[in-house]
């Protein structure tokens, strides 16, 4: 009986990607994203809902025209920050 070959699993990576764009460009990005990462969006959200989204993050992606203070990056240290958003699909 021939051994069945093991079921590989994609390591995926919660990433908070942070727009000021519209659905239409977020659905974009999103299409855009590798597979391997799992994104959520939030657009403008409120500081307090912002860190507590990155406390789960393993990248944060930002194309908001705001700071990233060294609260939001120091909360989460081992987080990769990426400015302007590498998520970014075509402009229209």
């Amino acid at each position: 009986m021939a051994a069945q070959p093991k079921e590989e699993r994609m390591t995926r990576y919660p990433t908070l990607f942070l727009t000021e764009r519209g659905q239409r460009h977020q659905a974009a990005a999103l299409r855009a994203a590798p597979p391997e990462l799992e994104v959520v969006v939030l657009r403008q959200p409120d500081r307090n809902s912002l860190l507590a989204h990155l406390r789960d993050a393993a990248f944060l992606i930002t194309e908001r025209s705001s700071r990233v203070d060294g609260e939001m990056v120091l909360g989460r240290p081992e987080a990769k920050t990426d400015r302007p958003a590498g998520l970014a699909g075509p402009r229209h």
